[in-house]
């Protein structure tokens, strides 16, 4: 195994990362243009890995993926410059759907054979004729990349907010690093050799993992759930099913093919029919694996949403409302104090658990006590 191939394998490896991230989080557009960025750099990366991790490859197999690189880079290029205008609100632009034109306009040439012309690797240096393809796709990739960063630090000069700022911050540092460094590597000879223009993409990918953890701009512990979920999942599915298989070639040899067939099938049905069942339960015991003091609160909030979606009269609305934080948090009582309309005096209008006892009416507060005064303050 080639040693280089270590630097594009790690950035793939944080590519894949982050795009799962995204893949739980909510479809917004900016979320949904910075996941495909995400997995166009993933796949450069895997690309690189796969063309520069055996030194024994013939040199159709290195053409074929120094020509999937090559695509991959171009749309990578462009899907940033689409994410940028995204992330400042702008709308695509004539730019974002050339770029993509252009890729695969590229993609079309490489099948023909008309980019990567020939390729070996040799001391774990690749060496590869793709003509005059290095300075196209430098005049093609670096007016995108120029425009991105002038985009963004306009968009630091405008901002006055100091979270965004910092997050801007860690963009414009991100491309720059990028793009200084994708100049370099292609215009030094030995550096060309290697694949470590992926050091560039590594260092932003870096950045943009450490900004996402430090401003929590996504919910990292979605991603933790959802991957536990599916992965007792997906191991329960396979252990259940290599278990019938071994049952069936240890214990039932002597049946007909078609009766073990028979009895897959069904087996199968019946699992289908149990999974979603099955993944509830499974999402229900993560959920209070990692929301352990707040579950029941957040269950009880779920379903009083779930109950008043349809309802209009306040008086159905309150009682649901108190009900549902009298029996989430265990109180013995819980009131519910309205403005009276004829003398603007706060009084109980709702009680939980309800009472017909005289005793039990409630506090009676006047606009004038200091309570009232206090909590109208502080709204």
């Amino acid at each position: 195994m080639n040693v280089w191939s270590l630097i594009p394998l790690a950035s793939a490896i944080l590519n894949v990362g982050l795009f799962l991230t995204l893949v739980f989080q909510k479809k917004t557009r900016l979320n949904l243009v910075f996941g495909f960025y995400v997995f166009t750099s993933m796949a450069w990366s895997i690309f690189a890995f796969l063309l520069t991790y055996n030194p024994s490859s013939s040199k159709e197999q290195l053409i074929f993926w120094n020509n999937l690189l090559i695509v991959a880079m171009v749309c990578s290029g462009f899907a940033y410059f689409h994410f940028v205008r995204t992330f400042i609100s702008k709308k695509v632009g004539s730019i974002v759907y050339i770029g993509y034109g252009l890729t695969i306009v590229i993609a079309g040439l490489a099948l023909k054979g008309w980019v990567v012309r020939d390729a070996y690797l040799s001391g774990g240096l690749l060496y590869h004729d793709i003509g005059p393809w290095v300075n196209i796709l430098m005049i093609i990739l670096l007016p995108p990349a120029g425009i991105s960063m002038w985009m963004l630090i306009k968009k630091l000069h405008n901002s006055h907010n100091h979270k965004e700022r910092n997050r801007i911050s860690y963009l414009i540092l991100g491309l720059l690093i990028m793009t200084i460094w994708a100049v370099i590597n292609a215009n030094v000879r030995t550096l060309a050799l290697l694949p470590t223009d992926h050091l560039g993409t590594l260092a932003n990918a870096l950045l943009i993992a450490w900004a996402i953890k430090n401003y929590d701009l996504l919910d990292i512990r979605l991603l933790a759930r959802k991957m536990l979920e599916y992965g007792f999942l997906l191991l329960g599915t396979i252990g259940i099913y290599a278990g019938l298989i071994f049952f069936e070639a240890t214990q039932m040899t002597h049946f007909p093919i078609y009766v073990l067939l028979t009895l897959s099938g069904v087996f199968s049905l019946i699992l289908a029919i149990l999974l979603r069942p099955i993944r509830f339960l499974i999402q229900e015991r993560v959920d209070r694996l990692f929301n352990r003091d707040t579950y029941v609160h957040r269950q009880a909030l779920i379903e009083f949403s779930a109950r008043v979606a349809n309802k209009i009269k306040l008086e159905q609305i309150a009682d649901d409302m108190v009900s549902t934080i009298g029996k989430a948090l265990r109180l013995s009582r819980v009131d519910l104090m309205l403005e009276h309309i004829d003398h603007n005096d706060f009084t109980t209008s709702f009680t939980y658990p309800q009472s017909n006892k005289k005793s039990d009416e409630g506090l009676k507060l006047n606009l004038d006590d200091t309570l009232a005064i206090l909590l109208n303050k502080n709204n």
